[in-house]
């Protein structure tokens, strides 16, 4: 029986750090910040076109996340609010985006270009 439990918890645990499908909701609203170590320099509220395009980004990017459990300095971050009232962030740090919301934060490393169209989308000029 204890070794039907080790395999069992085993394969729950290869579940959880296996990559996650990334599923946010419809947002309603959303504001991007621009830091620099750790200070924000400028921020903007999103066009209701720039949100359906960062909208599309993250549903053609909706598989690859892992779960992550770190805290990071912010550079570009967007404050996002679902149409049911959620809050979502989304940091892009680099080539790896991080989201976070619900109760889950999952991240992923992308190529160059898969993040200059994020930036893009969202108005930003790097």
């Amino acid at each position: 029986m204890t070794e039907t439990l080790r395999i069992l918890a085993a394969a729950l645990l290869c579940m959880a750090l296996c990559a996650c499908d990334l599923q946010t909701p419809k947002l309603a609203s959303a504001g991007v910040t621009i830091y620099q170590a750790g200070q924000p320099l400028r921020s903007w509220q999103l066009s209701a076109a720039q949100i359906t395009s960062l909208e599309a980004w993250l549903s053609e990017h909706r598989t690859g996340w892992t779960p992550d459990g770190v805290t990071y300095v912010p550079r570009v971050f967007v404050a996002a609010t679902g149409i049911d009232g959620s809050p979502w962030g989304i940091n892009v740090l680099g080539t790896v985006v991080v989201v976070a919301g619900g109760s889950v934060q999952l991240k992923q490393s992308f190529r160059r270009q898969d993040v200059d169209s994020l930036v893009a989308a969202i108005g930003v000029r790097m």
